[in-house]
């Protein structure tokens, strides 16, 4: 029986797809998935295109002012605890404000902490030209009271009509509660134009200083220290150089004191005289009269000797029995004194007359003789 052969046929392959034909087919792909995307962007890009724009564009003035030199820009970082100033330990207010004059702006900021007091009070303290004895001025807004006086007509200077005269400064402006309210206003603008590195000293030196100032109003009186106060003051707004200087600040000033407290008057005593009626209506007519809270004395002109009055001799006795040495033992103790042949005069020291001594003297005081 012949042997058949089976004959098997193998169906013919694919052909494999070449590298080429791939990236193309992924091209292919991605252009058809992104296109719809491109093109909606592009509408949306059109249509923001006509629209008016969210924010107008800054004028080109105030483009300067959002320049990072700038002082409004440099205070700005100061006060938010940013970099300091670049230029040195200067205060913003010093150098830039000459150059360009951007003190309004950085006012607006200082404004906010400070809504009571005038800008131009604020500037002028910012930029150390506040004059000392206007700072009654910086708490009229912040409910102070404010002292009823009587404000004059006068003619102006064209003298064609009648003007509202200034009203005049009295003794209440300047009372010590009124002066301390209106001076820790001061010092909180004045820190804030003070250099960065040197606030911390300068903030303790100035309350140093307030100490200070208490410290004169004890040993001497209120106006001796007040018109030391306003001596200082208007030192460092003329000499810039220690505007800021911690050492001078929380250092008293003998010279101010030599000048100021110890030949100031109005010291209060303890034990002051009886006034007659018509002394009391003198100091209420005085009392009503422009007030001048610091005067220079006439120191250039005058000596130290000429503007300190002792007290004359007006006693019944001859004049060597008002300074011929009375014994202090007699004068000190009730039972006089106990020496043999004191070679002192048992007289009292006070008003210079023999039989009693100064604790039993019943004369008015020597000064009022």
């Amino acid at each position: 029986m012949p042997e058949t052969r089976r004959s098997t046929s193998k169906a013919p392959s694919e052909p494999t797809p070449s590298n080429s034909e791939i990236l193309s087919s992924l091209q292919t792909a991605l252009t058809n998935t992104l296109t719809p995307l491109t093109e909606r962007m592009e509408r949306l890009e059109s249509q923001l295109a006509f629209q008016a724009p969210l924010r107008p564009p800054m004028p080109e003035d105030v483009q300067e002012d959002h320049n990072s030199n700038s002082p409004t820009q440099q205070l700005h970082q100061e006060l938010e605890g940013g970099v300091p100033i670049r230029d040195g330990p200067q205060s913003v207010f010093s150098q830039h404000a000459a150059l360009f004059d951007k003190v309004p702006d950085a006012v607006k900021t200082v404004e906010l902490w400070f809504s009571g007091v005038k800008s131009d009070y604020i500037r002028q303290i910012l930029r150390n030209e506040f004059i000392p004895t206007d700072i009654n001025k910086l708490i009229q807004g912040l409910g102070a009271k404010t002292p009823r006086t009587v404000i004059p007509l006068q003619v102006n200077e064209a003298g064609t009509a009648l003007e509202l005269a200034s009203p005049a400064a009295v003794e209440e402006d300047y009372a010590m509660w009124t002066f301390f309210q209106a001076w820790e206003v001061y010092r909180s603008i004045f820190l804030w134009g003070s250099p960065m590195q040197t606030r911390g000293q300068l903030a303790s030196s100035l309350c140093i200083y307030t100490n200070n100032l208490h410290k004169l109003r004890r040993s001497y009186s209120w106006p001796a220290a007040r018109a030391y106060h306003f001596a200082f003051h208007q030192l460092r707004v003329s000499n810039a150089s220690t505007a800021y200087d911690v050492d001078v600040w929380r250092r008293i000033d003998p010279d101010l004191v030599a000048e100021h407290c110890m030949t100031a008057p109005g010291v209060i005593h303890s034990h002051p005289a009886p006034q007659s009626a018509s002394d009391r209506s003198r100091a209420r007519a005085n009392s009503t009269a422009r007030f001048h809270p610091y005067e220079p004395p006439l120191s250039q002109s005058s000596s130290l000797m000429d503007r300190v009055r002792f007290p004359l001799n007006n006693s019944n006795g001859p004049s060597r029995r008002r300074f011929s040495a009375p014994c202090d033992h007699y004068n000190s103790r009730e039972g006089g004194c106990n020496r043999i042949n004191c070679r002192f005069a048992h007289a009292c020291n006070r008003c210079g007359k023999f039989g009693h001594g100064a604790y039993a003297c019943s004369a008015p005081n020597a000064s009022t003789q």
